[in-house]
C-alpha cells in the first residue's frame, strides 16, 4: 500500500511540474524572463542602442496606450525618449541597485531590465496622476 501511495505522489508531482511549465509558458508566451542585474561596466553593453515599445496608462475612466522609443546611450549616461503625439525628450540615466533610472514625465521611473529567448526588455511600472486621478503606468520596451 506504501508503495502505491508513493508511486502515485511521484505521477502527481509529475503531473504538477507539467502544468506548471504549460502555464508559465501561457502566461509568458513561452519567453521567460531572467533578470539583468545593470552595473556600471555593464550599463553600455546592455543599455546602448534603441528601444521600442508601448506605455499604457489605466486609471478611473482612463485607458490609454501609446508607441514609445527610447535611444540609450549609456557612456554620456543620457536616453532620448520619443513618445507617440509627444515631443521628445533627453533624460539623465543612472544606474542604481541593478536598475536603470530614467525620467519619464513628471518623474524618475526605475527600470527592470530582463534577458529572454528574443532578446531584452526593459520594465517600468509606476503610479502617477492626471488631472487629479490615480493612474498605473506600465512601460515595456524590447532592444532593437
Amino acid at each position: 500500500m506504501a508503495a502505491e501511495t508513493q508511486t502515485s505522489i511521484k505521477g502527481l508531482a509529475a503531473v504538477l511540474s507539467l502544468l506548471t511549465a504549460v502555464l508559465t509558458a501561457c502566461v509568458t508566451g513561452g519567453n521567460e524572463k531572467t533578470p539583468v542585474v545593470l552595473t556600471q561596466e555593464n550599463a553600455a553593453s546592455v543599455l546602448n542602442g534603441e528601444w521600442t515599445g508601448r506605455l499604457e496608462s489605466y486609471g478611473v475612466g482612463l485607458v490609454w496606450g501609446g508607441s514609445v522609443s527610447l535611444t540609450i546611450d549609456a557612456s554620456e549616461r543620457r536616453g532620448s525618449f520619443t513618445l507617440e503625439g509627444v515631443p521628445s525628450w533627453d533624460s539623465a540615466l543612472e544606474i542604481s541597485n541593478g536598475k536603470a533610472r530614467l525620467r519619464i514625465s513628471y518623474g524618475t521611473r526605475e527600470f527592470s531590465v530582463y534577458q529572454t529567448t528574443n532578446g531584452l526588455i526593459m520594465e517600468a511600472n509606476y503610479a502617477s496622476t492626471w488631472q487629479g486621478l490615480p493612474r498605473n503606468n506600465y512601460l515595456r520596451l524590447r532592444k532593437k
